[in-house]
């Protein structure tokens, strides 16, 4: 028997270039600025109460008047961009050493590598992302009827709308499992505000392989209806209250007839909460 652990899949290594590559940015940056700024290293002291600033230069300290604003503000602008500098250079002095040690590696792997004797007698930790997304996909379920629709995404799966459609065309395209109309159990409120435990149907119900989260995603097709809106705004504080926030598991896109879904809006979602980070 199988003792799973739900690890998400490791992602260090694109993490820490992603942030290698934010940091160069930065680095660049403050460098171009630098350059620009006076030469010397700024002191500053008192003398009977009055601030007196120095600036070392060339080996030789000089001070200077207070007439001297501009490069005075110019030093200690160079003191502050070189400090955040250092700090930079040393994040990612320390994300290189990372690369060089870091030894990434697809657990699940471990159990299909073992020899067929000890693989049939030992336990398995983590599957790998493909069992896993694998046995996630298997999953059956009964959603809502959708008798009278003709509307077929690409990958075989029946939806409601023209919308759900290039939704669900755009989450296959990029490669994110999902489950069209997945029910869910959640204490909902009615409209006189009692609270009772419904059957819910999210328009899509989507994996994140790279977290194996399952993130819903609701879309509001009608929101120039006034009635429609305030049900979508009632709909999304519902989901708020069964533990599906905003921004983490929870996801929705909206239109309206001068405003319409493109794909452009739908790939944003996607690369923002769903897509995989890759190498």
């Amino acid at each position: 028997m199988n003792a799973e652990i739900n690890l998400p899949a490791d992602c260090v290594l694109p993490c820490a270039s992603k942030r290698v590559d934010e940091l160069q940015v930065a680095i660049d940056f403050l460098e171009k600025r630098l350059s620009k700024l006076p030469r010397g290293s700024l002191y500053a002291s008192t003398s009977h109460g009055k601030m007196q600033w120095q600036c070392l230069d060339n080996g030789v300290k000089r001070f200077l008047p207070a007439s001297a604003l501009a490069r005075i503000e110019g030093l200690a602008q160079r003191k502050y961009f070189g400090l955040v500098l250092d700090c930079l250079r040393r994040q990612r002095d320390a994300l290189d050493s990372l690369f060089r040690d870091y030894v990434p590696g697809d657990l699940g792997k471990i159990h299909a590598s073992m020899k067929p004797e000890f693989r049939d007698v030992v336990s398995t930790l983590f599957p790998s992302q493909e069992e896993f997304v694998a046995a996630w996909k298997s999953v059956r379920f009964r959603g809502k009827s959708l008798e009278g629709s003709n509307l077929v995404s690409a990958d075989g799966v029946k939806v409601r709308s023209k919308s759900e459609l290039m939704i669900a065309d755009a989450l296959s395209g990029s490669g994110v499992p999902y489950r069209y109309e997945f029910p869910y159990k959640m204490n909902w409120r009615d409209d006189s505000g009692r609270v009772r435990q419904i059957k819910v149907h999210p328009d899509f119900t989507c994996l994140n392989t790279r977290t194996r989260q399952e993130v819903v995603w609701e879309h509001f097709g009608m929101m120039d209806d006034s009635g429609y809106a305030e049900d979508a705004i009632k709909k999304i504080d519902e989901y708020e209250r069964n533990g599906f926030l905003l921004g983490e598991n929870f996801v929705f896109t909206m239109e309206t007839k001068a405003q319409p879904l493109n794909s452009r809006k739908i790939q944003a979602v996607i690369d923002r909460y769903l897509a995989t980070l890759r190498r």
